[in-house]
């Protein structure tokens, strides 16, 4: 494994300089850069930086963080740019109104984007209590695979109507369809849908992971 005095001797010979004339390009003694390469005295970050720009390399390269001259460091398990994805995020919604116009987006998160394998996805943030007992508080993000169906006990973002959307666990037997609340509060009752009354109901997506943002 390389060091990084090696590093600067290996670039300081492919540029053909000796150490006598690295040192003057750098203003310090001969002696100075010969114990750096040999490891035996370490650069202050000012001069590690000046090397760095002089040899057109990156400050990582240098320190053997990275065999890439122009990379930089990562560590393990970090996302890069590349890799991640913006996913808007929703503090309301309502029934026939597209999820991604403007007039809902309060903002963007990055998701990596291996997390949603092609599908498209928002987060909602949690306006009430119904969902406590699931560990879905007020103010949370949850989360969407945007899809206009679930399965049976699966917890999804619906709505009635023009009324605003909310977190709900959706239930069907037979020929009912049930959005249960899970909460000690007792004014979110389940809501009972049938026959037509199942038009009125709205799945706007599955709710796959809660996060939230410390106060």
């Amino acid at each position: 494994m390389s060091t990084l005095g090696q590093r600067i001797h290996l670039l300081r010979q492919k540029e053909g300089l000796t150490q006598e004339e690295l040192a003057k390009r750098l203003n310090v003694a001969r002696g100075t850069l010969a114990n750096w390469e040999i490891g035996r005295t370490n650069l202050d970050p000012e001069m590690l930086k000046r090397l760095a720009d002089l040899f057109e390399v990156s400050t990582d390269y240098l320190l053997c963080r990275t065999s890439d001259p122009h990379g930089t460091y990562l560590p393990p398990g970090a996302m890069t740019a590349r890799s991640m994805v913006r996913v808007p995020v929703l503090s309301s919604i309502r029934a026939g109104v597209p999820v991604d116009t403007c007039e809902q987006i309060e903002g963007y998160k990055t998701v990596p984007v291996t997390e949603l394998g092609g599908a498209e996805y928002f987060f909602f943030r949690v306006g009430t209590d119904s969902m406590t007992r699931a560990r879905i508080y007020p103010d949370d993000l949850v989360l969407v695979r945007q899809q206009d169906f679930v399965n049976d006990g699966e917890i999804a973002v619906v709505a009635v109507d023009r009324e605003n959307a909310t977190v709900k666990r959706v239930y069907f037997q037979d020929d009912t369809i049930i959005l249960q609340s899970e909460t000690d509060n007792l004014a979110h009752r389940p809501i009972l849908f049938q026959g037509e009354d199942k038009k009125t109901l709205h799945i706007f997506g599955r709710v796959v992971k809660v996060t939230f943002e410390p106060k």
